[in-house]
């Protein structure tokens, strides 16, 4: 074939090739023939599994089991960035009771337009919420510059005019992540809310809901939150827990609020296992008080509180305060407990279960300016038995320990589905509690709490 020939020819074939106006759009039909196939290719999965009469696992979005803490087997779609999940949050429409309001919403962007914040390198502040309860009015505003977009949640009371909402609030400020928390006050401190704002499509989950049987296993049921996206709750402390599930995937199960209110109940067991137990998102019985007593490295009293006889969850407070940190971190294998740096005042308390016969509680201690968990944990019987044994899923004795004054300390491993069990002084057991633990990571009574953007 000469050159002329093979000229005409690629002519030829480039007319053939009629290229998309946008270099982008060639890219998203790639990556739609891309997912196109990866659905077909699951589909076709899926009713082989079916066809074959083998049930596939799935996930109740309703129920959250433990505390084993099962790894989330949900089929997912195509995940954001942690980045576009902010994008996607900033660049929301205004969300609140006030959203509507369009003279207010306008008043308030311009207040805060000419607000200058105490925020270095702070600009351009987008309204992102604005919500009206029977106690005062809250904003959440973000401003970009800094480095990185940060939020402010701000409060006035009803009386206030809004120039009272932008020149003086109270509330936080805090960088902007995917599922942003924030709590503001009114100028007097008297009246508190809590909002927290999911990127849009994505839904709130909440729960108050969480009960042990009396073998140590947890359930919690969630509920779907009526406003979709984003949550508001008035009050100084809320009693719940929150997920957030986004593309198909559960991406943060946290406790809705990190204030814990224990104040006034010093001296009143019961008053503080209760509100530190509906910290945790769930309705406690009535707590006693099951032993008072010294543990070793400690200079306060500790106290285990739980409602028994019944199985329910269990309290372990060091040092009966009127302010509470309740440990939900573990701490990292390797590290040591440091002395806390808040001082003598508050309590230092840990969320355990209360069996048939049987408590169990991981001991709470310090590091730095927080409560961790530490891999001791505290077992108490009354019932006769002479000595406790940790148990793996292997049926070994991992540890033991003799009971003193119904109270003694295992150590073992943490991670690990274990029983905990009572035995007399013949070796023979007696109560068992299903005792499951995270080697790291954050947790309150059996739910794992985490972030995964």
């Amino acid at each position: 074939m000469s050159a002329d020939e093979l000229r005409a020819r690629f002519s030829q074939l480039a007319e053939a090739v009629v290229p998309m106006e946008d270099p982008h759009g060639r890219l998203m039909a790639r990556r739609r023939k891309f997912v196109r196939a990866r659905i077909a290719s699951f589909v076709t999965l899926t009713a082989a599994v079916v066809a074959g009469g083998v049930a596939a696992p799935t996930t109740l979005l309703g129920v959250a089991s433990g505390p084993g803490f099962e790894p989330d087997t949900a089929v997912t779609t195509p995940a954001l960035t942690r980045e576009e999940y902010v994008d996607r949050l900033i660049k929301a429409p205004i969300r609140g009771n006030l959203s509507g309001d369009h003279d207010m919403i306008a008043t308030v962007q311009k207040a805060f337009t000419e607000f200058e914040p105490n925020i270095k390198g702070a600009k351009d502040p987008r309204l992102v919420f604005l919500n009206r309860t029977d106690q005062m009015l809250q904003a959440v505003v973000i401003y970009e510059g800094g480095g990185q977009p940060i939020a402010v949640a701000s409060g006035s009371n009803l009386k206030g005019s809004v120039k009272d909402l932008v020149s003086d609030p109270v509330g936080y400020y805090a960088p902007v992540t995917p599922f942003l928390v924030l709590r503001a006050s009114d100028p007097s401190g008297k009246a508190t809310s809590v909002v927290g704002l999911a990127p849009p499509g994505c839904a709130i989950e909440r729960s108050a809901k969480g009960r042990f049987t009396s073998d140590g296993s947890w359930t919690r049921t969630y509920e779907p939150e009526p406003t979709g996206d984003y949550v508001v709750r008035g009050g100084r402390t809320i009693n719940e827990l929150w997920r957030v599930s986004c593309d198909g995937r559960v991406r943060e199960v946290r406790i809705a609020d990190d204030y814990l209110d224990s104040a006034g109940t010093e001296g009143d067991a019961a008053v503080m296992y209760e509100r530190v137990v509906r910290f945790g998102g769930v309705t406690p019985g009535r707590g006693m008080v099951q032993w008072r007593g010294n543990l070793p490295g400690f200079k306060s009293e500790a106290m285990l509180v739980s409602p028994y006889p019944q199985p329910g969850p269990a309290m372990l407070a060091i040092g009966p305060f009127p302010k509470a940190i309740l440990a939900t971190d573990i701490r990292e294998r390797g590290t040591m407990p440091t002395a806390t740096g808040r001082g003598e005042e508050w309590s230092m308390v840990a969320l355990g279960v209360a069996g048939e016969g049987l408590t169990v509680v991981r001991v709470p201690e310090p590091f730095g300016d927080r409560t961790v968990l530490s891999d001791e944990v505290l077992v108490y019987s009354d019932f006769g038995a002479a000595a406790v044994e940790a148990v793996d899923p292997k049926q070994r004795v991992v540890a033991s320990a003799p009971l003193h004054e119904g109270v003694a300390i295992l150590s073992f491993d943490p991670g690990l589905v274990y029983s905990v069990r009572a035995v007399t002084a013949k070796g023979t057991p007696t109560f068992s509690v299903r005792f499951a633990e995270l080697a790291n990571g954050s947790r309150v009574l059996g739910d794992q709490l985490f972030k995964d953007w």
